[in-house]
C-alpha cells in the first residue's frame, strides 16, 4: 500500500534503449571477466567428463558400442580408415567445413536414437532469436528439434559449435565464450554448458559455467577418430536429460 502522501503517477512511460554491445567490444570484455577462470589443456578432461565405460547399455559394454558406431559410420560413407571423409583439402574456408560436421553429429545423434529430439544445424548465417537482442552467430549449434522452417531461439540451444578452417583453437576461445555467456544469460536457470572448438583438424571440448571455464587438450579427429565419437555419443545421453518433455526446469540446472 502506498504512503498517503505518495503521489499516484495518471502515465507510465517506458525506457527502450540497445544493450547489444559491439563485437569488438564484447571480445574484449569476455577475456576481462574470464582472466584467471579459464583452464584449458587439462589431460584428465575426457577421461573425467566422458568416460568410455558410461556408454554401456544392457547389451554392450561402451567399447563394444563405441567400435559399432564406429563400423557403422564407415558403413555410411562418413568415415575411412584413415580420416573422416567429405572434409575438404587444407586451406579451404571454414564455412566448407560446416556441413561435414552437422553430417557427422547428426550421424552420431541418429545411431543413438535421439534424432526425433535433438539436432545439428549450421545457422552460421543467421543468429537465433534472442530474448536480450543479442545478435552473435555460433557456426553450428546443437539444440533440442523444431520444424526446420521455424525460427531458431538461444533457448532451445543445447551446445554452441565454433569452426576455424587453422590448427589454432586458441583463436576461436573467445567467440566460444561469448556464445557460452549469452546462453546462460538466455537460460537463466541453467548452470553450465558445453561448448565445441573445431579448428583445421583439431577440436577441443569446453565445459563453462558461471564461474569459468575448463577445457581438453586438442584432439586431431582424423587421428584420433574415436574420441569424436565418444564425446558426441556421451553429450546425447546429457542433451536426452534437456529434452525430456517431462522434467521439471531444475533438470537444467544440471
Amino acid at each position: 500500500m502506498a504512503r498517503p502522501h505518495t503521489p499516484i503517477k495518471k502515465e507510465l512511460s517506458y525506457i527502450y534503449t540497445d544493450d547489444r554491445i559491439p563485437a569488438p567490444e564484447l571480445k574484449q570484455l569476455v577475456i576481462n571477466e574470464v582472466a584467471g577462470c579459464v583452464f584449458q589443456n587439462l589431460p584428465e578432461f575426457l577421461d573425467t567428463i566422458f568416460p568410455v565405460a558410461q556408454l554401456a547399455n544392457e547389451i554392450q559394454t561402451g567399447q563394444d558400442r563405441l567400435w559399432q558406431f564406429l563400423c557403422e559410420l564407415v558403413n555410411a560413407g562418413l568415415l575411412e580408415p584413415s580420416q573422416w571423409k567429405k572434409f575438404p583439402d587444407d586451406g579451404c574456408h571454414e564455412i566448407q567445413l560446416l556441413d561435414p560436421f552437422v553430417e557427422i553429429f547428426n550421424a552420431i545423434t541418429k545411431l543413438c536414437g535421439s534424432e526425433d529430439r535433438i539436432k545439428w544445424r549450421d545457422e552460421h548465417s543467421k543468429p537465433p532469436q534472442s530474448a536480450c537482442g543479442e545478435l552473435l552467430r555460433p557456426d553450428i549449434l546443437a539444440m533440442l528439434n523444431h520444424p526446420v522452417n521455424s525460427p531458431v531461439h538461444w533457448h532451445n540451444v543445447l551446445l554452441p559449435v565454433e569452426v576455424k578452417r587453422r590448427n589454432q583453437p586458441q583463436q576461436a576461445l573467445p567467440q566460444l565464450i561469448t556464445y557460452a555467456r549469452n546462453l546462460l544469460r538466455e537460460q537463466w536457470n541453467r548452470r553450465f554448458t558445453f561448448g565445441f572448438i573445431c579448428a583445421g583438424r583439431e577440436f577441443q571440448v569446453w565445459l563453462f559455467d558461471r564461474s569459468g571455464a575448463i577445457g581438453s587438450p586438442t584432439i586431431n579427429f582424423h587421428q584420433v577418430r574415436t574420441s569424436l565419437v565418444a564425446v558426441s555419443t556421451s553429450l546425447m545421453q546429457v542433451f536426452l536429460v534437456y529434452s525430456n518433455p517431462w522434467s521439471s526446469l531444475g533438470l537444467l540446472q544440471g
